[in-house]
């Protein structure tokens, strides 16, 4: 229900909502969600069990209908859980934009939030973010960064989070803009004891990396999409054969290889010491370089990038 107040509907509030508004409830909810556990939400929120119980079970109260499973093992979400927690990590975000914009607006600082894929976040964006921050002779910006994988990062910029995004998937959603700031190769990678590493002259076809379970990461990773592509682009018809396994992180990927459970395509940047000191070995292949782009996206609707925003753009398609 709902009150006209100068030409503005306002919503009217009764005390079931209050407990829906409770950030503390929501954020408690995501934990649960997230861990699977009302033991380790209390112990990641500082707060006592009971404490952690009575913020859902007040969430309940308020939406009617139980929001976790109950019983021995892992407590897991309801479908009501998740979609109030799916909702809930929206205000969560948003009230986290809102918190940096107050801090930005105190100090006098500009406040920028990236969001970017795994790669990027870690072998490209710290330097990037150096480069900006030594560019101002005062008050640099305030930049907060979240790494996700690229369906993920979309999400953020779509759902207007985050300002500006780095992927390196070829599949930009529309609503975005976007543009091509560098490029990234990706290159087969084994354990040292692995058939394929056992002679340096023997070239893998790309069929038969088509034709082979891969370790990999997960459905939405960048890096996933980008080869499965390629592979796809350099041997029309193929089928990519189902993974070895799915892993969410490179760092999980490579530790899998390591082990000797399979090969892996990952960006060159990531392996680049494990190739060094001889922990991966690098496959060749009977065909050009798998190479991707790595692009900048921001909402559609924006007609002008922040000038923070627009600068780290230039930083990151300069070479120099």
């Amino acid at each position: 229900m709902c009150v006209v107040a100068q030409n503005l509907f306002v919503p009217v509030y009764t005390a079931k909502h209050r407990e829906i508004r409770s950030i503390a409830a929501l954020e408690t909810l995501v934990l649960i969600g997230e861990l699977g556990s009302i033991t380790e939400a209390a112990r990641r929120l500082s707060v006592t069990q009971q404490a952690v119980s009575a913020r859902l079970h007040a969430l309940e109260r308020a939406v009617a209908r139980p929001l976790i499973t109950r019983g021995p093992g892992k407590r897991v979400l309801t479908p009501a859980g998740e979609t109030i927690a799916a909702l809930a990590k929206d205000v969560l975000a948003s009230l986290s934009h809102l918190e940096d914009t107050v801090a930005a607006l105190r100090t006098g600082r500009q406040s920028l939030r990236v969001a970017a894929s795994l790669t990027v976040a870690e072998y490209l964006l710290p330097q990037w973010l150096v480069k900006l921050s030594t560019s101002y002779q005062s008050a640099s910006p305030q930049v907060s960064v979240t790494a996700a994988n690229s369906t993920a990062v979309f999400n953020e910029i779509l759902a207007g989070s985050h300002t500006l995004g780095f992927v390196e998937t070829p599949d930009i959603p529309s609503g975005l803009r976007r543009r091509r700031v560098g490029y990234d190769e990706l290159i087969v990678v084994v354990s040292p004891d692995h058939p394929w590493a056992q002679s340096n002259r023997r070239k893998v076809s790309v069929r038969e990396l088509a034709e082979t379970p891969m370790v990999c990461r997960e459905q939405g990773s960048g890096t996933r999409t980008s080869y499965e592509r390629l592979l796809i682009a350099r041997c029309p018809g193929i089928s990519i054969a189902p993974p070895a396994i799915e892993l969410p992180t490179t760092a999980a990927v490579k530790h899998v290889v390591r082990m000797g459970l399979g090969p892996a395509i990952l960006s060159g940047l990531s392996v680049r010491e494990d190739l060094e000191y001889g922990r991966l070995r690098r496959v060749n292949i009977d065909s050009r370089p798998l190479v991707r782009d790595i692009t900048a996206v921001w909402p559609a609707s924006v007609r002008s990038l922040p000038s923070e925003a627009r600068q780290l753009i230039e930083i990151a398609s300069s070479r120099g």
